[in-house]
């Protein structure tokens, strides 16, 4: 069992893409919605990716995770991005993704390994949207 905040890990990641975003990084959706407001799916995919990156996954793994999981539930690749139609650029293996989505997976982990630690209750970002 893990006991860490994940709560607090996974605004940090939001707020973390929100600063991408806002920079104009190619490799950041173009819009971050409020977790609060993220449907219930892509919330899960972040904890499971969270909770892999904590059991000490490495970035490799963490995607070939998240890919067995949207290959699970339906998702196929496609050019853009689509939860309707369940498409999404990134389905492919780990080696085809670009130099951009590997750095994103190193990001992703280098925040959780850091606030991994962090007292259960602090609220990192949870109001940030950009």
């Amino acid at each position: 069992m893990i006991a860490r905040p994940i709560t607090t890990i996974l605004h940090a990641w939001r707020v973390a893409r929100a600063v991408l975003v806002l920079a104009g990084c190619r490799f950041a959706w173009p819009r971050v919605t409020p977790w609060e407001d993220a449907p219930e799916w892509q919330k899960t995919s972040v904890r499971n990716g969270v909770r892999g990156a904590l059991n000490g996954n490495t970035p490799e793994q963490s995607h070939e995770g998240w890919l067995a999981e949207k290959a699970a539930t339906g998702w196929k690749y496609g050019p853009v991005k689509d939860p309707e139609k369940k498409e999404h650029p990134c389905c492919v293996p780990y080696a085809e993704l670009s130099p951009e989505q590997k750095a994103k997976d190193y990001l992703f982990r280098a925040v959780v390994h850091n606030l991994k630690n962090i007292p259960d209750g602090a609220t990192v970002g949870s109001n940030f949207t950009p």
